[in-house]
């Protein structure tokens, strides 16, 4: 039972920890807020019952690991951690959230607490600091204690003042913080100009990160305070006064923050906000919630992951009704099967859905699903949506549906597959399965490994159904082959040139063993002088045993042991692949 407990703490580890890198470190929302506090909220229940379970890198303890962070990019540290925000989709928390304050503050119930309540922006969350009212420096938040430095894109975004306004007593440092976003209007232009849009956030980040922002790009882009990070001169108590200062500096503040004298005013805030809502410019999930008082503020002082005085109450995700017209299959790179659902598109905030993941067949069992049948979907945060339920009333007189069939072989090779866990999985070599090729030959390319940038999915497909790719080889010789346009085709071979320089853990990572991710291959890349070392793994694989499990072992131990692996990596060498220890 422990044993069981144990693994079922960790799959969840796996799991948090692999949303938050895409969150906090490629600023990519890969699931919806209401599913990530799911998740987080499991671990929790597990981590309060079995106490001992419970670990210091836990990720409902420990801020997001610094190491996954791209080096080539400038990083700063922040003044003040930027800590998460801990969230609730029920109001008698909002009510209990306020008793422990009073709790903790060993204040009488009977008297009221001033909370600051501003909208929760889905954008992206930056540090701004000023010397002497000039602006110095800007910051991501990217994991709370070190972000990605974007200073010289943020000259000429909305709202974003170079240099303060002339007023007296300009503090001689201030760290601002808020959210840079896109206006919804701005938002659905762009998307007219380019259909693969759908998420706003995910736009912001790609905007505000690039290397080089285009000046017309920025027209695009608004930023509006929520409060400061550090100061060494503001003489005021309130939070929301704060915010009035910050106004007079040049800086734009929510006309929708409301200072509420109790809690049950917060409550009625949170009630309206739907008449608000209609209104309001960009897109959101929520209501923050803070105490005003920077006095109590710091005696509440902060968690491992949140402040103990602020909570954000999200909306529960809107749902719409659609029809599943069909299911086809996607295979990754390691075989696994993973049934897709096609659906009758349909729009919810503001994108359109028109596939969703099925999981595996035991899902599809169990939420008893079939070709044809109308579903609930909910989707929160513009981002992946989910099933909440098949609407089984609506079988009656439906002609069109169809049991979903149990597949026996693999949808692309045809081959044998296997099943392990109601998951599906095609036993066939990588190179044997299109499919299973696709997947690699993207994981193979992508920045984690060789960083090949032009050859996108839709590439991949056409050259691997054109026999023009058949390995990892043939990416190399690709300026011999292929016939499209002059400008894509220079692009692609100038960034196959540069990635043939490669560090070493990239270089593990893209072998594609199993159950080697990024951290595990740089774990395994400072335990390992050089690439003939690790092929000598059996022989040496003491080194590992203090950062990997036994099954990590294992599985390195079987990729080498097949001569097809060391072949592979030693015609990689031959064609002038220069690995950088």
């Amino acid at each position: 039972m422990k044993n069981t407990i144990y693994k079922k703490i960790n799959l969840l580890k796996k799991k948090i920890r692999k949303l938050e890198y895409n969150y906090y470190i490629n600023n990519k929302s890969i699931v919806s807020d209401y599913n990530y506090d799911l998740l987080i909220n499991k671990l929790i229940n597990l981590e309060n019952k079995y106490p001992k379970l419970c670990t210091n890198n836990s990720p409902t303890k420990k801020i997001y690991d610094t190491t996954f962070f791209n080096k080539k990019k400038i990083k700063n540290y922040h003044i003040k951690p930027m800590l998460s925000i801990k969230n609730t989709y029920c109001i008698k928390d909002i009510i209990n959230f306020d008793k422990n304050i009073h709790r903790k503050l060993n204040i009488n119930n009977n008297l009221n607490i001033t909370y600051c309540c501003e909208v929760k922006i889905d954008g992206i969350a930056l540090s701004i600091v000023y010397k002497n009212g000039k602006l110095i420096k800007a910051t991501t938040r990217g994991n709370g204690l070190i972000g990605e430095d974007v200073t010289k894109n943020i000259s000429g975004i909305n709202n974003i003042p170079l240099l303060f306004n002339n007023i007296k007593h300009i503090p001689n440092i201030i760290e601002i913080r808020g959210e840079i976003y896109i206006s919804n209007i701005d938002f659905n232009k762009l998307k007219l100009k380019n259909k693969k849009i759908c998420n706003s956030r995910n736009l912001v980040s790609g905007f505000i990160r690039k290397h080089n922002i285009e000046e017309e790009n920025k027209k695009y882009l608004n930023f509006i305070n929520y409060g400061i990070g550090y100061t060494d001169n503001i003489n005021t108590d309130s939070h929301y006064c704060i915010l009035k200062y910050n106004e007079k500096l040049g800086l734009k503040i929510d006309i929708n923050n409301k200072l509420c004298n109790s809690i049950k005013d917060v409550i009625n805030y949170i009630n309206s906000f739907n008449i608000i809502k209609k209104n309001i410019e960009y897109q959101t999930d929520g209501i923050v919630i803070k105490v005003n008082s920077i006095k109590l503020q710091n005696i509440l002082g902060v968690s491992y992951k949140y402040p103990n005085w602020l909570i954000s109450y999200k909306f529960t995700p809107e749902k719409k009704i659609t029809k599943l017209i069909d299911i086809i299959y996607e295979i990754s790179k390691n075989g696994i099967i993973t049934p897709i659902g096609i659906l009758l598109p349909i729009i919810i905030d503001g994108s359109k859905i028109k596939k969703i993941s099925l999981f595996n067949i035991n899902y599809i069992k169990k939420i008893d699903i079939m070709i044809g049948d109308y579903v609930y979907i909910k989707k929160s945060g513009n981002v992946i949506p989910n099933i909440e339920s098949v609407l089984i009333e609506k079988r009656k007189n439906n002609l069109e549906l169809k049991k979903v069939e149990i597949i026996k072989n693999c949808p692309s090779c045809k081959n044998n597959i296997e099943s392990i866990n109601n998951t599906f999985k095609c036993i066939s070599d990588v190179y044997e399965c299109k499919s299973k090729l696709k997947s690699y030959i993207f994981h193979f390319v992508s920045k984690n490994s060789f960083s090949i940038y032009g050859l996108g999915k839709r590439l991949i497909e056409l050259f691997v159904n054109e026999n023009i790719i058949n390995d990892e080889i043939d990416i190399f010789n690709l300026h011999n082959k292929i016939n499209i346009n002059n400008k894509l085709k220079k692009n692609i071979i100038e960034s196959i040139n540069k990635s043939k320089n490669i560090v070493f853990y990239k270089f593990i990572y893209s072998l594609n063993i199993k159950n080697i991710g990024i951290q595990t291959a740089i774990n395994i890349s400072k335990k390992y002088k050089s690439i003939y070392e690790l092929i000598e793994f059996e022989n040496n694989k003491d080194f590992l045993l203090k950062v990997v499990n036994k099954k990590t072992i294992n599985n390195i131990l079987t990729f080498f042991k097949n001569s097809k692996n060391i072949e592979k990596i030693k015609k990689l060498i031959k064609i002038g692949i220069n690995i950088i220890y």
